[in-house]
């Protein structure tokens, strides 16, 4: 994984999360902002992700997040406080261990 800074790039998490043809809904989110606020991103679809214009918004915001659930074929996340609990999941469920790395790199 190349890294940017000490967070994964976009394309880290494009490659890890579109694995085995998965199809998460990247969502981008202005600077300074939590979460996206921009009016109809909880209905943003895979499909609308791929076209050219929202690409180049994917990539000229500096901060990127993903709609979970059924957006993202039930993509969810696990928030892991402690090293040893992140080990143990990762240790037990094969893809958490994708989730490892990220939370890793970004000190999540």
């Amino acid at each position: 994984m190349k890294g940017n800074g000490d967070s994964p790039s976009f394309d880290d998490a494009r490659t890890l999360l579109e694995s085995g043809g998965k199809h998460p809904v990247f969502l981008y989110i202005e600077e300074k902002k939590k979460g996206p606020e921009w009016i109809g991103w909880t209905k943003v679809n895979y499909a609308a992700t791929q076209r050219e214009h929202y690409q180049k918004l994917l990539r000229s915001h500096p901060n990127t997040g993903i709609l979970l659930g059924a957006p993202s074929e039930d993509l969810c996340t696990i928030d892991c406080d402690t090293d040893a609990l992140l080990d143990a999941a990762a240790g037990n469920y094969g893809s958490i261990a994708l989730a490892s790395v990220l939370a890793r790199c970004t000190g999540s």
